[in-house]
């Protein structure tokens, strides 16, 4: 039996983070740490279930496996910061013109791309 520990060190989230491991879903609050137990010789981790964003784990000659979500902390930093740039540009240059949901819908949309960049890294074997 191969235990996979995953480890989320971000210490804020607002919402738990989802991962799937073999179609079991695991939900991963701030600062927290799940250890999940299996038989199985090979395991997929994927993140809600995405295509794109899988890692599969070979889990044959193994008795515990660690992975890390790493974060890119400069994308998130720039995360908090995007709104509060985009209203001093606005107030600087006096754009009358542009409607408040527009910039909200591009802070929007930055937010989101930005957000999404997290990867699930195996640590220790």
């Amino acid at each position: 039996m191969a235990k996979i520990i995953i480890r989320d060190k971000l210490k804020f989230r607002i919402f738990p983070k989802i991962l799937w491991i073999d179609n079991e879903k695991i939900k991963l609050k701030s600062n927290s740490e799940t250890i999940f137990e299996t038989d199985e010789k090979y395991v997929i981790l994927s993140e809600n279930m995405a295509k794109n964003r899988r890692l599969g784990i070979d889990l044959e000659d193994k008795k515990e496996i660690l992975i890390e979500i790493k974060y890119n902390f400069f994308r998130l930093i720039t995360v908090f910061l995007i709104i509060p740039i985009f209203a001093v540009i606005v107030k600087l240059f006096l754009l009358s013109d542009v409607e408040a949901s527009h910039l909200g819908t591009f802070a929007g949309v930055l937010i989101v791309v930005l957000w999404k960049r997290e990867k699930l890294e195996v640590v220790d074997i």
